[in-house]
This record gives structure tokens, C-alpha cells and sequence, in this order.
């Protein structure tokens, strides 16, 4: 898994990760990991 983006905001983080499946969009507040949307990776 890798961190692709990563911005502090308000009271936690909100960036983005990869790993072998999809792109993950998160938010982290107080130590808390939300995931807020992903997006499947397609082989052509």
C-alpha cells in the first residue's frame, strides 16, 4: 500500500492510497480512519 496524497485538514488528514486493488480516498480525525470513497482499479 502506498500513501499517494495527503493534506492535513482541520483536525486530522484527507489523502489518498494505493494499493494492488484500488485508490482509496480517507479522512483520518483524532486517530480515526474513514473511508470516504474507492475506486477499483481496471486492467484493459
Amino acid at each position: 500500500m502506498k500513501i499517494i496524497g495527503l493534506k492535513a485538514y482541520r483536525k486530522g488528514y484527507t489523502g489518498f492510497l494505493e494499493n494492488e486493488e484500488a485508490y482509496i480516498f480517507f479522512n483520518t480525525i483524532k486517530g480515526r480512519y474513514k473511508l470516504v470513497q474507492a475506486y477499483p482499479k481496471v486492467m484493459i
